[in-house]
């Protein structure tokens, strides 16, 4: 397994999806090698004189030592003498291979990506294979729902309404599209570590998990890790983890704890808080969760259905206080686009 590191910060995306992806990349590598070994063995068998040639181009190092160390006088002329050979024999395994109809790129492993030979590197640097394989399994780790589905050129505006809201005289269409052109810009110009927590305010069917997923889309797109969870899915595996007689803190880097990969990712989304079921230990996660990441300049998404009053009146003062202090907060409003859609089918 190639090991984290290099020249990236291997916490772009949580490991297990690092290790995933390396994963799927020796098991090219060695598929290629094997592959390319049977061919080569094969060629070999039906011309054994290309078998010769290689084995004569393989010692080529140990041969231009031993030369030089009998000429030291007369080293351009030891290394030009072996250059003319090994060109002299590799145009021969040419021919050999040119004249059995055979491409000369037949004895080399079949690699997915010639560039870094499935290696993921390049240079040191992550390879374009590496990266595309990184946001394909994250975005399979989006969960059930296919955030394919959920992107900004299909979120209409024609399901809000164009007159103003009788308590506040907003008007549903502006205020979406004001929401919609915002969420695309933080897309675009999302950094880990500067971009804001949002927090997505409104009723049921308002567009706020098509916006977040559209965001996670073009973030992950862009190379960035991203974890999307329901916040009872979250807390449940936070609180299975936590109590699981298994877990260890002590655990390997390869083994990361879900807690600490949702800690760690460059963005976290999370959708209907306030469906939670509360206990303490649930009211202490969600605050250390929302505490931590605010520290540490982590940006995190949420989503409710709750309004002001409510979540004052459902959680603690401070978690409070970190929640609208912390976060700049779009009031989503309109009719329930679901039950639009199902009037209209």
């Amino acid at each position: 397994m190639i090991p984290f590191g290099k020249d990236d910060d291997p916490m772009g995306f949580p490991k297990p999806i690092y290790n995933k992806a390396h994963a799927i990349l020796s098991s090219r590598r060695q598929r290629a090698r094997e592959q390319g070994a049977a061919q080569k063995e094969a060629i070999y068998s039906a011309i054994p004189e290309i078998e010769r040639i290689d084995r004569q181009l393989a010692q080529t190092g140990m041969a231009t030592i031993a030369a030089v160390a009998a000429r030291p006088d007369d080293l351009e002329r030891v290394i030009s003498e072996l250059k003319a050979k090994n060109l002299s024999l590799q145009t021969r395994r040419d021919f050999l291979l040119e004249s059995a109809g055979v491409p000369r790129s037949y004895l080399d492993p079949p690699y997915t990506c010639a560039r870094c030979e499935d290696t993921g590197y390049v240079s040191n640097r992550r390879c374009t294979c590496l990266e595309k394989l990184l946001r394909e399994i994250a975005s399979k780790e989006l969960g059930s729902m296919d955030a394919s589905q959920f992107r900004f050129s299909n979120f209409s505006l024609d399901f809000y309404s164009t007159t103003p809201l009788p308590t506040t005289g907003i008007v549903p269409q502006e205020q979406m599209a004001s929401i919609k052109n915002y969420c695309i810009e933080y897309a675009k110009s999302f950094r880990p570590q500067t971009s804001e927590s949002l927090l997505f305010m409104g009723g049921t069917g308002l567009g706020k998990t098509h916006l977040s997923l559209a965001i996670a889309g073009q973030v992950i797109d862009s190379g960035c890790g991203v974890i999307y969870a329901s916040m009872q899915n979250l807390l449940a595996r936070l609180e299975s983890e936590h109590f699981s007689s298994s877990y260890s803190s002590e655990d390997s880097p390869d083994d990361q704890s879900y807690r600490s990969m949702v800690m760690e990712t460059d963005l976290l989304i999370l959708d209907d808080l306030g469906t939670e079921f509360l206990n303490q230990f649930v009211v202490s996660s969600i605050y250390n969760l929302i505490n931590t990441r605010l520290i540490q300049h982590k940006p995190t998404i949420i989503s409710t259905n709750l309004l002001l009053p409510e979540i004052s009146k459902r959680y603690s003062e401070r978690l409070v206080s970190r929640l609208f202090g912390g976060y700049r907060r779009l009031a989503f409003v309109g009719k329930d686009i679901r039950i639009q859609n199902n009037l209209m089918s």
